[in-house]
């Protein structure tokens, strides 16, 4: 429902992310239990900590439909000692006034000195021992999410990661500083600069739309880590599936696109990539994959990070026209952060609506989380809105500076959705959506309360300036 302004001022926010030019793209987890019940039968078992792949040198095993791992590697990690008994083969851990004690072979272990029963006792494979992964997480205080579809357990300790605020920035000309002049004057609240400048070509070659040298030179000056992004738009202005399906889908043309990517960022001095294909044709979904594995074996040894932007979605379908070629479970594990851009839930050629509702942001979350460590997770937020006719013929895309600067002209303010919490303008057959810095606020809340890495903003200088002290606010 609808209702005159709403200020807030008391959450905090905060905007951005990436993915296209300006229009951007449209774009219960199980116990950890499976049908096999043979130790060690499915194999590439991942288990995160915080995000944080834990480092093993005994794989976790699945025995009962229970996962086990090496106690000592584990227990460090969540910050308790571990002591070994040979004479008994038990294991003691300590941590926080809790004491657990486990016996090999045992279905009983000790908590406080009090027995408790064990669905699966633990084991010893290769030298190690190895521990049910849930009862001692959850025992040292942690939550334990099996995800069976990206076959990992998830271990959050409850602690937040810092705060990050990236920027998508986009130059098209030498006359074009809207990004740059928001950059001068906000940049101390921004930590990651994305140069949307690079088109990857279908035969793996890269065109450099605009150099963005002022931007490079500010990031060396004050320490800000930049990266580069890498797009398949084409002449026309949109995302170009078949660019993209003829790169993905030969192997020569990936690796050409990887050793430019890798001479680009050498040269340059960039932090990192960020590949943002979009439009991809949904029978690519595992040469995407592959060309994500390919880049982060090039990139990792040289310590570069690669980082991706990829639809969001609340679910996986792999037929779906847009978003079906991105794999969550399959690209987590890969990319050191990945960027969902959660914008166009009502886009430019739809019925009116909001670019972004809470309810939408919040099932979108939800999933992600499932599919990856949400500490690599960071949410692409709009700096924009559409403009419909209520004629039904398609929108034009509007900032939020416009939308704001309009309403200023008109000596108005705009309704609030109360469903959506997003604000909405209905002027002279019109109706407009957008994203403000009060919409913002309950997205940042949300980033909080799901543990992710921070939020990215489509794009520098179409904010509204209201955001940047929330986000000062929000990183202190």
């Amino acid at each position: 429902m609808l209702h005159r302004t709403r200020a807030l001022g008391l959450l905090l926010a905060f905007s951005l992310l990436a993915a296209g030019v300006f229009l951007p793209a449209r774009g219960v987890v199980a116990e950890d239990s499976t049908n096999g019940s043979t130790i060690g039968a499915p194999v590439g078992i991942a288990v995160f900590v915080d995000g944080e792949r834990l480092g093993v040198d005994v794989p976790p095993q699945l025995s009962n439909g229970r996962v086990l791992v090496p106690i000592r590697a584990l227990a460090q990690r969540l910050g308790a000692q571990v002591d070994w008994a040979a004479s008994d083969q038990s294991i003691i851990i300590s941590a926080k006034g809790l004491s657990l004690r486990f016996e090999v072979g045992s279905s009983r272990a000790w908590k406080n000195g009090q027995p408790v029963g064990l669905d699966q006792p633990p084991l010893i494979v290769g030298g190690r021992t190895l521990v049910p992964l849930r009862f001692v997480g959850e025992n040292l205080g942690a939550s334990v999410q099996w995800v069976g579809e990206a076959r990992s357990v998830l271990v959050n300790t409850g602690q937040s990661p810092d705060f990050s605020v990236v920027g998508y920035y986009v130059q098209y000309n030498a006359f074009d500083h809207e990004a740059y002049d928001t950059l001068v004057q906000q940049g101390d609240k921004i930590d990651y600069l994305v140069a949307f400048q690079y088109a990857l070509e279908a035969d793996g070659s890269v065109n450099t739309t605009y150099d963005p040298a002022e931007m490079l030179q500010y990031a060396k000056r004050y320490g800000k880590q930049a990266l580069a992004l890498f797009h398949n738009i084409g002449p026309t202005g949109n995302f170009d599936q078949a660019v993209a399906h003829s790169l993905l889908s030969d192997p020569a043309a990936r690796h050409r696109a990887e050793e430019n990517i890798y001479a680009i960022l050498s040269t340059k001095g960039y932090r990192g990539v960020n590949v943002d294909l979009e439009n991809l044709d949904p029978q690519d979904r595992d040469n995407y994959t592959g060309f994500l594995k390919e880049l982060q074996a090039r990139l990792h040894p040289a310590g570069y990070l690669v980082t991706v932007s990829v639809p969001a979605k609340t679910h996986d379908d792999p037929n779906a026209p847009w978003s079906g070629a991105f794999d969550y479970a399959a690209i987590g594990p890969v990319a050191d952060q990945v960027l969902i851009m959660a914008y166009d839930e009502h886009y430019q050629f739809g019925v009116p609506g909001p670019v972004a509702s809470l309810g939408w942001i919040r099932r979108v979350m939800d999933y992600a989380s499932q599919m990856m460590p949400p500490r690599k997770l960071v949410l692409g937020i709009a700096a924009y809105g559409y403009d419909w006719p209520t004629d039904g013929s398609a929108a034009r895309a509007v900032t939020s500076q416009q939308a704001l600067r309009d309403l200023t002209l008109r000596n108005s303010s705009p309704a609030w959705d109360y469903d959506a919490e997003v604000p909405v303008d209905q002027v002279g057959g019109h109706v407009r959506y957008f994203e403000d810095a009060d919409s913002t606020a309950f997205k940042l809340q949300q980033v909080f309360q799901h543990h992710w890495a921070g939020v990215a903003i489509w794009r520098l200088g179409f904010e509204d300036p209201r955001l940047w002290p929330q986000l000062a606010a929000s990183k202190g």
